[in-house]
């Protein structure tokens, strides 16, 4: 089974995807993983809706694709690209991650499922065993293991499709075999094989079903498609408002505030995190000085002369040690459990953010073309008033072919871009929103856990000691 070709340009209309040939399957798509939140199906449209799983929510509308508009002349019908064939068929997919295990510096994950996508996946169920590295150098090129690779290996394939944000290692190797962070890889994997055109890729359903290492071919700058257009502006934002009016008719606004909601919510994201160190340094510095507090009642107490005084503040320091620990543990708590979700979270800002500048870029590279276009017919035109040769007439004509199949090129990409963007977002905005309510529970319920922790350990315990006079039983 090949890996996908490294020239291949997904945003062309004209060539088959070497990962879809002879497939004509797609996928309706779920946000989320059977154990979590609610997905809607066959958001990605096209196609009858497969029924909703029994937690899943009902189904949700999908933009059309972008056609002319009564302002375009009338040209000739563009064939559509075939990544967007992908979305007009649907399959159902299964996937569960069975467990992890360390084996040196490798965490691997063991996940099975099965398929209904046509003649890619087999019939039978798959299971498999992938690497997750627990250290990974920063500058390391490529990914260090299976699921980095997978990961960065759609995000160049697809620039312009959203893809789902690989969970890091938790901050400890302990959390990492938590059944919480089985969960979360479940999560990415599902949203992946629930993606019509990512399943259908061949490198990924190598990545499922094949035991060998995972190592797709990389693709450079030089084959990358992006690689060809000019990266906007910082401006871009002003340009564009004067190019809704002016411009292009293929200009969607929607696209520019969908890009400034990203990036308020990563600003926002960050600014929690922030916050979030401030709370557990606080809790830090009290636990801190519940210890001092513990050693300073050990020590009253060993110079009290009366006996019952005396072991009321052993009581009292003893406690105050507990609660020195619980603290602590507590701030421990609020780093890793928020932190890991946060990284999460901005990882996907960060992969909606490539693929909607991606679009700018095409977009800007189109109004180049476009500006290119006129400029060669006033050109033209002055040509023509000084009475041209019949081979400077035909030199012209054909260098105004050649402008125009370039824009027309552009022109496609550029649709193409916004097409896949709009039938991924309804599902990325879904996943979205059932991850930061997942961060907001588990936030709550560690600080829940610890104030029960607190009460149950500490306080109950030493006021019925001191109130019943008894011995305190730590």
């Amino acid at each position: 089974m090949s890996t996908p070709s490294a020239t291949y340009d997904p945003l062309s209309a004209s060539p088959t995807p070497p990962d879809t040939a002879g497939a004509t399957a797609t996928a309706d798509s779920s946000a989320t993983p059977p154990s979590a939140a609610p997905s809607a199906a066959n958001a990605y449209g096209g196609g009858p809706i497969i029924p909703p799983r029994s937690s899943s929510a009902s189904p949700a509308p999908i933009p059309p694709t972008t056609g002319p508009t009564q302002d375009e002349p009338s040209v000739t019908q563009a064939p559509v690209n075939p990544l967007l064939r992908l979305y007009e068929q649907t399959f159902d997919v299964d996937l569960r991650v069975l467990s992890s295990r360390w084996a040196g510096q490798d965490l691997l994950v063991r996940f099975s499922g099965s398929s209904t996508l046509p003649k890619l996946f087999p019939a039978e169920p798959f299971t498999n065993e992938r690497p997750h590295r627990v250290f990974c150098e920063v500058d390391a090129v490529p990914p260090s293991t299976d699921f980095e690779r997978l990961a960065s290996n759609l995000l160049k394939t697809y620039p312009t499709n959203l893809v789902p944000a690989l969970p890091t290692l938790p901050s400890t190797p302990a959390r990492a075999l938590d059944r919480g962070f089985l969960i979360a890889m479940e999560r990415f994997l599902y949203r992946i094989l629930r993606h019509p055109v990512f399943a259908a890729d061949h490198a990924v359903i190598m990545f499922c079903t094949s035991p060998a290492v995972f190592d797709p071919p990389a693709i450079t700058s030089a084959t990358d498609p992006a690689s060809s257009l000019r990266v906007p502006s910082p401006s871009w934002s002003d340009k564009l408002k004067a190019m809704v009016t002016s411009g292009p008719k293929d200009v969607d606004a929607t696209f520019e505030q969908r890009k400034e909601k990203c990036a308020e919510l990563d600003f926002c994201l960050k600014a929690l995190t922030r916050s979030a160190e401030k709370l557990a340094a606080s809790h830090r510095a009290l636990a801190t000085a519940m210890a001092d507090v513990s050693v300073k009642a050990a020590a009253l107490g060993a110079a009290e002369q009366n006996a019952t005084l005396a072991g009321n503040w052993h009581k009292f320091g003893r406690r105050m040690q507990i609660a020195s620990d619980a603290a602590n543990d507590r701030s421990l708590t609020e780093a890793s459990v928020l932190a890991e979700r946060v990284q999460l979270a901005l990882k996907a800002c960060g992969n909606t953010q490539v693929a909607l500048d991606r679009r700018l870029t095409i977009l800007d590279a189109y109004d180049d073309a476009c500006k290119a276009t006129e400029r060669h017919k006033r050109k033209m035109d002055k040509l023509r008033a000084g009475r041209p040769s019949e081979a400077k007439v035909a030199e012209a004509l054909a260098k105004l072919d050649v402008i125009k199949a370039n824009e027309n090129v552009l022109r496609t990409q550029f649709r193409t871009a916004s097409d896949l963007l709009s039938r991924d977002w309804p599902v990325a905005d879904e996943a979205r929103l059932a991850d930061l309510h997942e961060m907001v529970v588990a936030w709550a319920k560690a600080e829940h856990d610890a104030e029960r922790r607190m009460m149950a350990e500490v306080w109950v315990p030493l006021r019925q000691s001191l109130i019943q006079g008894g011995p305190d039983n730590v």
